[in-house]
This record gives structure tokens, sequence and C-alpha cells, in this order.
């Protein structure tokens, strides 16, 4: 619940997939700060990696997932598990 990761990190990952091989930057930055909108994310300022006043005012972040975020994905996971133990996995029910 305490793990903070930034920005570079959740940019790595993304790229390892082909499904984010058109995906910049500049996109990551809209998506997390739609994010921190959407209450999903906390943003926190990172000060432990910065040298100069200037590295200060650019306000580089750090992301933690708000509780909701956590238990919304933790319910998405279950509802997977039941979805599975059912035999109605890949099945759409109307």
């Amino acid at each position: 619940m305490h793990h903070y990761v930034y920005p570079e990190e959740i940019y790595q990952y993304l790229k390892e997939s082909p499904f984010f091989a058109a995906y910049n930057e500049e996109q990551l930055q809209q998506d997390l700060k739609q994010l921190v909108e959407w209450k999903n994310l906390i943003p926190r300022q990172e000060t432990g990696r910065v040298q100069t006043i200037e590295d200060f005012k650019r306000k580089k972040f750090w992301y933690q997932c708000t509780p909701y975020t956590i238990e919304i994905e933790r319910m998405v996971s279950r509802l997977q598990d039941l979805g599975d133990s059912s035999g109605l996995a890949g099945s759409h029910l109307v």
C-alpha cells in the first residue's frame, strides 16, 4: 500500500508490451494526470533526488494507488477467479 512508483518505471514497463509500442511520455503524463483527477492515484512531489532549485521547481512526482483503486483491483481479481471456477470464463452474460 505504501509503494510509490516513478513515471519512468511505469513508462519502461509499458514499453515492454507490444500494445504500447507507439505510446510516448507525453501520453503517460496525460494519463497520470487523469488518474489523479479521478482519485485513482496519489501524487507526491519527489524531493530526494532534487539537486538544484530548478529541479525542485519542475516538480517531479511519484505516484501511489489510492485504497479505493486497490479495492477495485482486488474485486476484479476475485470476479475473474469466480468466473474461472464456475466455468464462465470467456463467456459474456447479457
